[in-house]
């Protein structure tokens, strides 16, 4: 699967679980430690729109992490920052051109793995912390996999505010489940 295409898939999913976030949810635990579930909706609502600026050239902009992006309104303003994010990535121009990271530029083929992992694991951490099905589209939880693997430090290597390290997962598990145990996350049924 391209992966722009891919990147889609993952805001087409996280989309849905954020529109099934109920208001009375957003203090829940989720498996960001640190992140309750209005904190990581504004968290990942940040992510998408910074990622959505550096697709365009850009300098991805961190000040975003520090602001209520969500206010009263989570989905719409995840809905907003998606829609900027696939506009941002919706021609091979996206892939073609620098991404300005904040360790400097990086070529957009390979800086999209970042928001692809990102988008994805977020939208299973937010559906477990709101019990909602954490399952992903298992072709897309298998590249996402595949992608997490390529580009991700190894588990001692990983920076605090990454994800953390892996956890032991069964062969057989699903792929959405395998995926967020490398990612640091103790699958469970959802």
């Amino acid at each position: 699967m391209e992966s722009t295409e891919l990147l889609h898939r993952a805001l087409d999913h996280a989309t849905a679980v954020v529109e099934g976030v109920k208001p009375d949810q957003m203090s829940s635990k989720t498996p960001c430690s640190e992140f309750d579930v209005r904190t990581l909706l504004n968290h990942t609502t940040a992510s998408v729109q910074a990622f959505a600026g550096a697709a365009t050239g850009d300098t991805l902009d961190m000040s975003l992490y520090g602001r209520d992006l969500i206010g009263d309104d989570p989905t719409g303003a995840f809905k907003q920052a998606a829609d900027n994010l696939r506009a941002a990535t919706a021609n091979a121009a996206a892939l073609k051109r620098p991404w300005g990271m904040p360790s400097g530029e990086m070529p957009g083929a390979k800086a999209i793995a970042i928001p692809i992992i990102e988008v994805a694991q977020h939208g299973w951490d937010l559906a477990r912390a709101t019990k909602q099905p954490t399952s992903l589209d298992d072709a897309m939880a298998e590249e996402v996999l595949g992608i997490a693997k390529e580009y991700m430090p190894p588990d001692d290597q990983r920076p605090a505010e990454m994800f953390g390290p892996s956890v032991p997962a069964s062969d057989d598990a699903p792929p959405a489940d395998r995926l967020a145990a490398f990612l640091g996350r103790t699958p469970r049924p959802s």
